[in-house]
């Protein structure tokens, strides 16, 4: 599954690992790589809803050892820094894992099967774990957080299900999703992403509410949290999408179309 990424200097890249992908790098690249089409965008060049709180120590047990990789953390249970989950099919892994040279620990979601572990989402983006015995968990309320002794990272925010018994699974897709015993969805990764477009995401902003849903690049290849540039739909109605570079899209790339002639545009431009 070849890529081909196109950069400032026309210079086209190769890639024949790495599934089909969107991805907002630390430049500003925006690449979509893999599977039928490939597509890159290159400029010149989601943020974290999460939360850390003071919890009372949960009684919570590591995954049973297995020789079949388990794809689901159940209520009660954890993963430490040492242990993963896997997609049923084996496409994707979630666990602890630190990026480039960095001393500091990260949840995320990686490909399995591709040899240079490339991640797709990362849970605690602005939340460094610096402790060995970290765990991912789902709390008494039924959120996904990490335990750091009495310190608590909210990954998911929702009201409390009381005494519903709920579960996280890692999809075929790279979803992580949290569910009730009846198999409803309570939480998803993919409304939360982070600098990487899987096929089943979406880019969204909707009007009445304010809520968007955008990608946003890493602070460099060491430091996953949010960096300064930015893709997400133009906010003001029109059909395109806008890659920005923090403050305030001092510089930004658009790449838009025009439903009743079918045409597709693309442009940049700089504020002074």
């Amino acid at each position: 599954m070849a890529a081909v990424v196109v950069r400032e200097s026309s210079t086209m890249v190769d890639s024949n690992e790495t599934p089909e992908t969107w991805a907002v790098m630390d430049k500003g690249c925006i690449t979509m790589s893999g599977g039928g089409t490939k597509v890159a965008v290159t400029s010149s060049g989601g943020g974290d809803r999460s939360k850390v709180v003071l919890r009372p120590k949960l009684n919570i047990m590591p995954l049973l050892s297995s020789h079949a990789a388990r794809d689901t953390i159940s209520q009660g249970q954890s993963i430490t820094i040492t242990e993963t989950i896997v997609s049923a099919g084996a496409k994707f892994e979630l666990g602890f894992f630190r990026p480039g040279n960095s001393t500091y620990q990260y949840v995320g979601i990686w490909f399995k099967k591709v040899s240079k572990q490339t991640v797709t989402w990362v849970a605690n983006r602005n939340y460094q774990i610096v402790s060995s015995s970290a765990v991912l968990t789902i709390s008494n309320d039924g959120n996904l957080v990490i335990m750091d002794g009495q310190l608590s990272y909210s990954v998911s925010n929702m009201p409390s299900n009381g005494n519903a018994k709920v579960s996280a699974t890692l999809l075929d897709s790279g979803n992580l999703v949290l569910r009730d015993e009846n198999s409803n969805i309570l939480w998803q990764s993919f409304d939360f992403p982070s600098h990487t477009f899987l096929p089943g995401m979406k880019l969204e902003y909707k009007n009445n509410s304010g809520k968007s849903w955008s990608l946003v690049s890493w602070r460099n290849l060491h430091d996953p949290s949010p960096g300064v540039f930015s893709l997400e739909l133009d906010h003001k109605g029109i059909t395109q999408f806008i890659t920005s570079r923090k403050p305030e899209g001092l510089y930004s790339n658009r790449l838009g179309w025009n439903p009743p002639s079918g045409g597709i545009y693309s442009g940049h431009n700089r504020k002074s």
